[in-house]
């Protein structure tokens, strides 16, 4: 069975359907379920929550509002692993709290050495989230919240202090620097399990918007220069090869003017679409402009990333839309990183 998630139109179904969907969510936990509906009332909505609904879209559905929705539901139950960092002095209770996220399925990395091992940290395991021990000697966790919170690219990261500190001041006091909760030692492996999860949805979901351009789905023009220098320096750092690619639509004005500016927009949805299933997963796509795109192949070199702009190419053409002016595209693509140099 290849559903992916269930799409229900909550103005088709009666409220003895509406709730048997509520009372059968045990058989369809692995399926996320979507409602749409005319009616943006919260009577509706509360009628789609109490049925399970994890998302509501409000007809005349948007098609990439859509796909966008169906893509963060379905991002739940891929095997990719939230990413969680902890920061704590004492390496006993570092490896016991990771050990309880790893068994929940978390990805997780122990810093015990902020002073020398946080930066690294920071940047090359680039977590969802990070929990922070209040007090250690180095200097302590409401410092370090500050130190982070100085980093424009973790800004939507939620930290979370799990400190034993019981005094209410105190915890507000260190909640002042950003972070988003505070977890009082002991904590029980669920109430830990539950609060990293539902943070990092929170986080992501707030990332989404400030770095993601709401036409196509992709990463905005400040996220693309932002990752492509996190990239370069990355692959400068490990010597690994980098790949780059700048794509244009070709006579995209002519579209915009002769057929209108909806299938303008409907041009760049379809485009963008094409991207993200041809490109792999590992690889950075965002729009750097209105019809200009940048892909960022990491560990690639540029005889493999122009093999995927010709598959990328290959893909529009056997799927060809029916438009009367040509889609296509242009592109160029260099080689950076390690060894600069354009072809």
């Amino acid at each position: 069975n290849n559903t992916c998630c269930i799409i229900a139109n909550l103005d088709n179904l009666s409220s003895k359907q509406i709730q048997l969907l509520g009372e059968i969510e045990e058989v369809r936990s692995s399926l996320p379920l979507l409602f749409i509906s005319e009616d943006n009332s919260i009577d509706a909505r509360l009628k789609a929550v109490q049925a399970g609904g994890q998302a509501f879209i409000v007809k005349p559905v948007d098609y990439t509002q859509l796909l966008q929705a169906i893509d963060s539901l379905t991002e739940r139950q891929l095997v990719q692993k939230y990413r969680v960092l902890i920061v704590d002095d004492q390496k006993s209770l570092s490896d016991y709290y990771a050990s309880i996220l790893e068994a929940a399925g978390f990805e997780v990395l122990t810093v015990n050495n902020p002073q020398h091992e946080l930066m690294p940290a920071l940047t090359d395991f680039v977590p969802d989230l990070i929990l922070l021990d209040l007090y250690m000697p180095y200097c302590n966790g409401q410092d370090l919240a500050g130190i982070i919170r100085q980093m424009d690219n973790l800004l939507s990261v939620p930290l979370v202090f799990l400190s034993a500190e019981a005094s209410s001041d105190l915890q507000l006091r260190a909640m002042s620097t950003g972070a988003d909760a505070f977890l009082t030692k002991p904590v029980s492996p669920d109430d830990l399990s539950l609060t990293v999860q539902s943070r990092i949805k929170r986080g992501r979901a707030v990332h989404d918007l400030v770095t993601k351009d709401p036409l196509s789905g992709l990463l905005n023009r400040r996220e693309c220069i932002r990752r492509l220098d996190e990239e370069i320096s990355r692959s400068r750092r490990t010597g690994t090869q980098l790949s780059v690619a700048m794509l244009d639509l070709d006579h995209f004005k002519n579209i915009n003017d002769t057929l209108g500016h909806p299938i303008g927009d409907w041009v760049i949805k379809f485009f963008s679409r094409s991207m993200q299933k041809i490109f792999r997963d590992s690889d950075i796509i965002g729009r750097y402009g209105g019809e200009e795109f940048l892909v960022i192949f990491p560990e690639t070199d540029p005889d493999a990333a122009q093999l995927a702009c010709k598959r990328l190419k290959k893909y529009i053409k056997d799927n060809e839309v029916d438009l009367p002016i040509a889609f296509t595209y242009s592109g160029g693509l260099a080689l950076l990183g390690s060894t600069e140099n354009s072809s």
